[in-house]
């Protein structure tokens, strides 16, 4: 094993253990309360950013050219963006809805 390969099971490892504090942290019940479900777009891109970081820690000990971390964020908001607007109009038309209801009574 070289020490890139070591370096890349830590780099992995640490992802590992991130991801479940962050899954914890997205679980706590105002958390939950804040960003779900207009908000979920959030917890996606905290993910996103998570692995963006291991890329970032890989392209760093030479193990990935910094285009990858360049094309993985780029591809990311072109996939990601149309998602962010579909949720947004979503969140809009939820509380269009409920203003509505409230109107009524």
């Amino acid at each position: 094993m070289t020490d890139t390969d070591g370096w890349t099971v830590v780099i992995h490892l640490s992802l590992i253990l991130a991801t479940i504090g962050y899954a914890k942290f997205l679980n706590l019940k105002w958390v939950y309360e804040w960003y779900h479900p207009d908000r979920t777009i959030l917890a996606v891109i905290g993910g996103v950013l998570l692995i963006g970081i291991a890329l970032a820690a890989e392209c760093a000990i030479g193990t990935l050219p910094w285009n990858a971390f360049v094309l993985y964020f780029t591809l990311n908001s072109a996939a990601g963006g149309p998602i962010a607007r579909w949720q947004y109009k979503l969140a809009r038309k939820r509380r269009q809805d409920a203003e509505a209801i409230d109107r009524r009574d």
